[in-house]
């Protein structure tokens, strides 16, 4: 099975996923932003990870983790390691 296409679809959704957590990060760490109010915990959970290692390796970890939880059923099927296709369609005849 050719992969190139999922290749080239993780890097897209890497940068891009990168992009949008970046911007929610910057909207929800803002002086004043409802999320701060609203949920308290989460923010003071987000400055703590930002303190302990860095906000681009924060920006990092979160698509890695998404695209983890996306893409983990498909692999087993795109590099043939199953004939299941749990995740994939079957090809049509």
């Amino acid at each position: 099975m050719d992969i190139s296409g999922l290749r080239s679809f993780a890097t897209w959704a890497r940068v891009v996923l990168s992009r949008q957590v970046q911007a929610r990060i910057t909207a929800v760490l803002a002086p004043g932003s409802t999320t701060r109010v609203e949920h308290p915990a989460a923010i003071s959970a987000l400055e703590h990870a930002i303190a302990d290692t860095s906000h681009d390796q924060v920006i990092e970890r979160v698509p890695y983790t998404w695209f983890t939880r996306i893409l983990a059923p498909r692999l087993p099927h795109a590099n043939a390691y199953t004939s299941l296709g749990a995740a994939s369609p079957r090809p049509t005849r």
